[in-house]
């Protein structure tokens, strides 16, 4: 039974990184990897134990098959927050992510406002007054991103860095040009709040 489910987790992982297709057959699993002449494959034999219903596929066992790009699976349209800078006022989407949902339920208790310094002509950076849950990948930034750093650090990028972080949200409407310059150039209060 163990390994059974080890090979549906493996099976899952290939399936979704889009390394190969798969083939059930009878009492196995076939993999072909996907840019493959067809020459190389792998065969898992079920084996007595388990059982896979013909009729349904593997993808929909594993509840794969709806396609999102990586923007609608990162923001949540429908969730925005305010980022007040002087008398402007920015607004920007939260990801959908434990980090943005925590976020979230401290801005429910009140604004926060944040001190922030500029770091290495391409970000602002402050430290919340509490840490909030990571879920650090490795990306690219991009102008009006908002990052999470450590648990602990907001940061506001209006210029590319990769890095492992946690993106909160993005800014909208603005050009890293008009972001930076919206920020200032020194020390800045950022007031975030519920739109």
């Amino acid at each position: 039974m163990k390994r059974t489910a080890l090979y549906v987790v493996w099976i899952f992982i290939v399936i979704v990184s889009g390394a190969c297709t798969v083939n059930l057959s009878e009492g196995s699993v076939v993999l072909t990897p996907a840019e493959n002449d067809g020459e190389i494959e792998t065969r898992i034999d079920a084996g007595e134990n388990t059982r896979l219903e013909e009729e349904t596929s593997i993808e929909a066992q594993i509840g794969i098959g709806e396609k999102t790009s990586d923007e609608e699976k990162e923001l949540n349209e429908s969730v925005k927050i305010k980022l007040t800078v002087g008398n402007q006022v920015l607004e920007a989407v939260l990801a959908e992510n434990t980090s943005a949902e925590a976020l979230l339920d401290k801005l429910k208790e009140g604004p926060v406002t944040i001190d922030m310094r500029d770091y290495a002509s391409m970000e602002k950076v402050g430290d919340f007054p509490w840490h909030l849950p990571r879920n650090d990948q490795q990306i690219t930034t991009e102008a009006g991103d908002l990052i999470l750093y450590q648990g602990k650090a907001f940061v506001i990028y209006y210029a590319p860095n990769s890095w492992n972080f946690t993106r909160i949200g993005k800014v909208e409407g603005l050009t890293g040009a008009e972001l930076k310059s919206a920020l200032g150039s020194g020390n800045v209060s950022v007031t975030l709040s519920i739109e």
